[in-house]
């Protein structure tokens, strides 16, 4: 009885102590372990990293936006939704009355002082250093003659609604052709078949507007 006493009192270093040669070398080993593990599997995962896509590194990117930005995002596409439905029936307006050139012209003119006076507050902004953007860049306006023209074209013809929905059906097909090919500027993400099937529910949706 005093011999189990004994043991039971000094049991937890008696254990210890009588596992130690073998328990120490696994604990030992288990160190080793943890100690070269990091190495071999950081080797490992950097050869998964070199292998993984564009794509994939995309996706791991995405997975990682929190809710809450999710919802900012979303917001501050919304509120340019709401700015090209407002600004496309008054380019109509002023294409009607004065004529398409006169309506992209006074558009960017007005979009022009728009953008001078905080230019002017913040003393010019990063607005020297155009020279160095690539030449391609600067044939932006144009295109924003396109978009204006064609709204100004199609609103009297079919409607605000399915004016603007065609617009912007040619806006993702255009975007999801960047996206997928990495154009421009895009992050890659491959065009694959939810992204072909929610297209082909826009272009639907086109038709069921504009017929």
């Amino acid at each position: 009885m005093r011999g189990l006493a004994s043991s039971a009192v000094d049991g937890p270093t008696a254990g210890i102590q009588a596992v130690a040669p073998t328990g120490g070398s696994r604990h030992t080993a288990g160190r080793q372990r943890g100690v070269a593990g990091p190495g071999v599997w950081g080797a490992r995962r950097g050869g998964e990293d070199d292998r993984m896509s564009n794509g994939e590194r995309t996706k791991q990117a995405m997975d990682g936006i929190v809710p809450p930005v999710v919802l900012i995002i979303i917001a501050v596409g919304l509120i340019g939704g709401i700015a090209v439905g407002i600004q496309s029936p008054l380019a109509s307006m002023i294409s009607q009355r004065l004529g398409t050139l006169e309506s992209i012209f006074l558009l960017h003119i007005g979009g022009a002082i728009a953008s001078l006076v905080p230019l002017l507050v913040m003393g010019g902004g990063k607005l020297g250093g155009w020279k160095t953007l690539p030449w391609y860049t600067l044939t932006a306006g144009i295109f924003g003659v396109i978009v204006i023209a064609a709204i100004s074209y199609t609103i009297p013809r079919v409607g605000i609604a399915a004016a603007i929905t065609t617009v912007v059906a040619g806006q993702l097909i255009t975007s999801a052709l960047l996206d997928h090919f990495g154009l421009l500027g895009a992050v890659i993400r491959p065009l694959d078949l939810p992204r072909v099937a929610g297209l082909g529910v826009v272009m639907l949706g086109v038709w069921l507007t504009v017929r």
